[in-house]
């Protein structure tokens, strides 16, 4: 985190804006590079993706046909998610390269597709609906309430709008999957046994683990929680407790220093960036070089440009 802060400030802060947008322009095209190659890998072995992400050597070696000096595992796509919510706030605002914006906002939404990674489709397309509606110079009581009574009808309709999902045949079936827990989830079924339940408990023992030990952590009051690194405030908090206050401070402290650094109708953009990275970070591990890479450096200096 303080590497990726001290790089932040000194680009924030050099008055030779050229070094600033070559930093960028190297990050972009980094990032398209990887796109285009993990998108041809992923036509090769669908699984390509998910498989590496584990690092598990049992699943490396079924991947010997695909070509890993410019791929992109789970870390890469929970880190385009920052730019991919950014993307939508240029192309409403109208941006002088919006079509550019808005086709690479597409291919990257496919490559989430394609890559199977349903929490991070569900994140992009909320949040990038929330954008839409709210980042706005001008955000009066009717946004709230429409949205206040869009949330009340997808709870009802949530049940049947994953169940539709999980049974459109040309989605992969991990998605299929996915989608059939969350009906489940939604309309009060069993989800025993299901990769969903296994996430919500592990997100359970974190907690636990925060509550049992007094808000010590287990590092200090050892407990029989064990916090597989599926999530990062749930372990940070099981693990080290009211210690890890270090990283709540650096996402307040950094967000802050965000907002005073752009005028003021982004001001709402970085609010919404701020809320879907705590929400990933809850049910994601989002401490990973490449994820704060893009979080904290990369859109942040792309909002500000």
């Amino acid at each position: 985190m303080l590497i990726i802060l001290f790089i932040y400030l000194y680009y924030t802060l050099d008055k030779n804006k050229k070094r600033k947008y070559w930093l960028i322009a190297g990050i972009t095209f980094d990032m398209v590079v990887v796109g285009i190659n993990t998108f041809i890998q992923l036509l090769i072995n669908p699984n390509a993706v998910r498989w590496a992400s584990t690092g598990s050597t049992e699943y490396l070696d079924r991947l010997t046909d695909i070509n890993f000096s410019v791929f992109g595992t789970y870390v890469y796509f929970y880190g385009v998610i920052a730019y991919m919510l950014y993307l939508i706030f240029y192309i409403k605002k109208k941006g002088k390269y919006s079509l550019i914006a808005a086709c690479l906002y597409i291919f990257l939404f496919i490559l989430n597709i394609k890559a199977s990674y349903s929490i991070a489709l569900l994140i992009i397309a909320f949040f990038s609906f929330l954008i839409v509606i709210f980042c706005d110079e001008k955000n009066n009581y009717f946004k709230i309430a429409f949205i206040i009574v869009i949330a009340i009808l997808m709870i009802f309709l949530l049940p049947t709008i994953f169940n539709t999902l999980a049974n459109i045949v040309t989605l992969s079936n991990d998605i299929r999957m996915r989608a059939g827990e969350m009906s489940k989830f939604f309309s009060g079924n069993s989800i025993s046994g299901t990769e969903m339940e296994y996430r919500i408990l592990l997100y359970n023992d974190g907690f636990k683990s925060f509550f049992d030990t007094y808000g010590l952590g287990n590092q200090i009051i050892k407990t029989n929680y064990i916090l597989h690194g599926h999530s990062t405030i749930p372990d940070l908090l099981g693990s080290f407790g009211i210690f890890s206050i270090t990283y709540f401070l650096f996402i307040k402290n950094f967000t802050q220093y965000f907002k005073s650094n752009v005028p003021s109708f982004r001001k709402s953009f970085i609010s919404i960036w701020l809320l879907s990275y705590l929400l990933l970070a809850v049910l994601n591990p989002m401490l990973s070089a490449t994820i704060m890479l893009y979080w904290f450096l990369y859109v942040p200096l792309v909002v500000q440009s």
